[in-house]
């Protein structure tokens, strides 16, 4: 099963990206930080991770950067107000796919659905297109 980590510091948004995912099929991990967010990573080996820009201490920004920088590849959607796609990098920089909130459900979970089909985690087999 797929496995998406979620890192946001309202409850209220990870119940939604829970609920949302979980009717697709997907195993949902939840993180309130970054920090949370870093050390669980290596742990549940999550095929994408869903994370707010602002977060408190280390933001979302800082998160993908450190990711990144473990090279894994890993797929990474910032869910986050619309003003703040203005403070995001350049993908040169972070490789990224975005959501701005309030986000529809169906485009949060048709969107976690396209990644796993384009980037298929070598811990489990390869979706079907």
């Amino acid at each position: 099963m797929a496995r998406v980590l979620v890192v946001d510091d309202e409850a209220g948004i990870r119940q939604i990206v829970r609920v949302a995912l979980t009717r697709i099929n997907v195993d949902v991990v939840e993180a309130k930080s970054a920090e949370e967010a870093l050390a669980l990573v290596y742990e549940c080996e999550p095929d994408i991770v869903l994370t707010d820009i602002r977060l408190p201490l280390l933001d979302g920004l800082e998160l993908a950067r450190r990711l990144k920088k473990s090279d894994s590849g890993l797929p990474i959607v910032f869910i986050s107000a619309g003003d703040d796609f203005n403070t995001m990098v350049t993908s040169d920089e972070v490789p990224y796919h975005y959501l701005s909130k309030p986000f529809k459900v169906h485009q949060l979970q048709q969107l976690v659905e396209k990644l796993l089909q384009e980037w298929p985690h070598p811990s489990r087999p390869s979706l079907p297109p």
